[in-house]
């Protein structure tokens, strides 16, 4: 899995546009949205993070994801590493 999660992080790295400013952006408040849960519900399917890394997490907030939290968040939203992120414009 290790494996899997560094080729994607690679392939979303690489097709960064050098012409222009982009970000790539956790997707996890449209997947909650889709699965109709909420953010509380993550919180406490997550355990043990606290609530301000917690919301900085989901609210692109943070410079930097582990691959266990990424693991952790496709086993509980049973969606994959490609799922879970886009490369969007910066605002």
């Amino acid at each position: 899995c290790y494996t899997l999660l560094r080729r994607i992080w690679h392939y979303l790295i690489d097709t960064l546009d050098n012409g222009g400013v982009q970000m790539i952006r956790l997707r996890v408040l449209d997947l909650l949205e889709d699965k109709g849960k909420t953010k509380y519900w993550l919180f406490m399917q997550l355990g043990g993070t606290g609530y301000q890394n917690f919301k900085k997490m989901i609210n692109n907030e943070t410079s930097s994801i582990s691959y266990v939290r990424i693991q952790e968040l496709c086993d509980i939203l049973e969606c994959t590493p490609s799922d879970l992120f886009e490369i969007t414009d910066e605002e």
